[in-house]
């Protein structure tokens, strides 16, 4: 599991992560809006799904294993 926190406020925020994602061919990954947790179920690469994020507008952090949500 690969986690990242994103800097969102809406759901039109989350709407607009979610079709980037899509468009970019992820496609099972979850984003809580109450959190602004992504969490993705498999391995993924990291560092595109951040390109990705911050090309839209939006900040983005991985979260290794032993940082604390």
């Amino acid at each position: 599991m690969m986690q990242f926190e994103i800097t969102m406020m809406c759901g039109s925020c989350k709407w607009k992560i979610t079709n980037e994602l899509n468009d970019n061919g992820f496609k099972d990954f979850d984003i809580d809006l109450t959190t602004s947790i992504l969490t993705f179920k498999e391995n993924i690469n990291p560092y595109k799904v951040i390109r990705i994020i911050s090309n839209i507008g939006y900040n983005i952090k991985y979260l290794d294993n032993n940082e604390k949500v």
